[in-house]
């Protein structure tokens, strides 16, 4: 109890913060907080919802720092969003359906272009008019695919965003067949029919050609629900699978999930934990408000995928026994929450040591 007393007087250290936002940090019930709070009225001071230190009401506010400290402040933060920035690559978007309208236009002036282009080689000569005809309908063939692809995401009510000039097709895996394949995956497919799945939800189609294809970073927004832990899960778990065809002798965790809350954590660790041991893979989740034993006794035993929380992942970093030089693939799940409740700084050293290993990859949900 001391030791939660020390971390809760560290979290208001520095202002005011709603019970809610404390146990959130902390990974502990917001009931344990609350408890604590009331037992030590000469510690802390709680107003409705909120909590602050008992000294901070009877000692007067520090003097505003000099003009040059706050200089230096602003420039900190600059300097730290800018290094944000650099590791962050832009990254191609799915979303439910904003740009659906600009996507259309675009697509049909390229079947405009692509008409004048047939219609110009078509009137050259009587023996190019043959090999014309060929070419025009196998350009029709792939325009009918890109419009069949853009009649589902319609349907769907998806929507791909890239950085990319032009952007590329990444055509959605509509059915299993398209990572049949792939035969290591061929236990997940096995598993996804024994539980009912016949395809791929909207959000993992779409998700799979650009993390296993194209190998590109991504953010996807998708509701609850939706099939996003597999969306992330299964290139996830193809690409650790892929490390180790190529280094049999290299140590995991290769894939790192951070979440916000331990309930969030637990969720992905189980669909994960399930999937992965179906190909012969080692899962583990961390997060606070338990002894640290038997988290450090799992990583020492050795795991191919960890998903945690940001705050006890940071404690046992810092205590050496957890190691992510040779994590190349990792996902933020509720990435928007986690920098709500505070882990922004967690975050950016995360996504730096992610971003120094080769073959890496990104994504936000």
């Amino acid at each position: 109890m001391g030791d939660l007393v020390k971390l809760i007087k560290k979290c208001v250290k520095k202002g005011p913060l709603t019970i809610t936002a404390i146990a959130a940090k902390l990974s502990v019930s917001t009931e344990e907080i609350s408890e604590i709070i009331k037992k030590k009225p000469k510690k802390f001071h709680l107003d409705g919802e909120t909590v602050c230190a008992s000294a901070s009401l009877e000692v007067t506010p520090p003097p505003s720092p000099p003009p040059k400290q706050k200089k230096e402040d602003k420039k900190g933060k600059k300097e730290k969003k800018r290094k944000i920035e650099e590791v962050s690559p832009a990254l191609p978007a799915v979303s439910s359906a904003e740009d659906e309208k600009a996507s259309k236009k675009k697509a049909k002036k390229e079947a405009k272009k692509a008409a004048k282009k047939k219609a110009s080689s078509a009137s050259s000569s009587s023996s190019s008019s043959s090999s014309s005809a060929s070419s025009s309908s196998s350009s029709s063939s792939s325009f009918s695919s890109s419009t069949d692809a853009d009649t589902w995401r319609s349907t769907n009510k998806i929507v791909v965003m890239s950085s990319s000039t032009p952007q590329p097709p990444y055509t959605p895996y509509r059915t299993f067949d398209h990572i049949k394949t792939v035969k290591t995956l061929q236990p997940i497919i096995d598993l996804c029919s024994t539980k009912g799945f016949t395809n791929p939800t909207p959000i993992q189609a779409q998700c799979w050609p650009i993390l296993m294809e194209a190998n590109k970073d991504i953010v996807g927004i998708a509701e609850t629900g939706s099939g996003k832990t597999l969306a992330f899960g299964v290139p996830g778990i193809k690409h650790i699978l892929d490390q180790k065809k190529s280094n049999k002798k290299i140590k995991g965790p290769h894939m790192l999930v951070l979440a916000p809350t331990r309930e969030l954590a637990n969720q992905s660790h189980e669909v994960l934990e399930e999937y992965g041991f179906s190909v012969g893979l080692k899962s583990m989740v961390i997060y606070g408000g338990i002894p640290k034993f038997e988290q450090k006794k799992k990583l020492a035993a050795g795991v191919d995928i960890v998903v945690a929380t940001p705050g006890r992942l940071k404690d046992l970093m810092e205590e050496g026994v957890c190691d992510l030089s040779n994590v190349s693939f990792m996902c933020l799940d509720e990435a928007d929450r986690m920098l709500d409740l505070g882990f922004e700084e967690e975050v950016s050293d995360f996504i730096i040591i992610i971003n120094n290993r080769p073959h890496r990859g990104l994504s936000h949900y």
